[in-house]
C-alpha cells in the first residue's frame, strides 16, 4: 500500500496522528505537497461523505475525519504558498460558486402573526 493510500485510510479512520506521520513520511520520500490533496485527502473525505450518505457514518465521525484531514493539510499549507492553483484547466472559480452574486440573508415572514 502506498503512503497516499495509507494516509487516505488514516483520514477515513479518523486517525489524525497517523495522517500527520504519513504526511511527514511522504514529504521525506519526495511526494509533492500538492499531490496529497488529489491522492489522499479528497478521496478520503469523499469516502467518508459517501458512508454518511449511506448511513454508515454519523456526522460526528465525519467531523473527526475532517479534523484528521485538516491537521495534516495544515502541515502542507506553508509548503504550498506561492504554488499556482491546482484547479482543473478550463474551469473558473465562478463555475464552482453556486451562490448568487448578490447574496443577502433571506427574510422570512411567519403567516398568521
Amino acid at each position: 500500500m502506498s503512503i497516499l493510500e495509507e494516509r487516505k485510510e488514516a483520514i477515513t479512520n479518523s486517525d489524525s496522528s497517523a495522517a500527520k506521520q504519513l504526511t511527514e513520511k511522504g514529504l521525506g520520500e519526495g511526494i509533492k505537497p500538492a499531490d496529497f490533496f488529489p491522492g489522499a485527502i479528497i478521496p478520503a473525505m469523499d469516502e467518508v461523505g459517501g458512508q454518511m450518505g449511506e448511513c454508515g457514518f454519523f456526522i460526528s465521525k465525519v467531523l473527526i475525519a475532517a479534523r484528521a484531514a485538516r491537521g495534516s493539510a495544515g502541515m502542507l499549507g506553508p509548503l504550498l504558498a506561492g504554488v499556482p492553483s491546482q484547479r482543473p484547466s478550463g474551469h473558473s472559480r465562478q463555475e464552482f460558486d453556486t451562490r448568487p452574486s448578490t447574496a443577502r440573508p433571506r427574510s422570512f415572514r411567519v403567516s398568521g402573526t
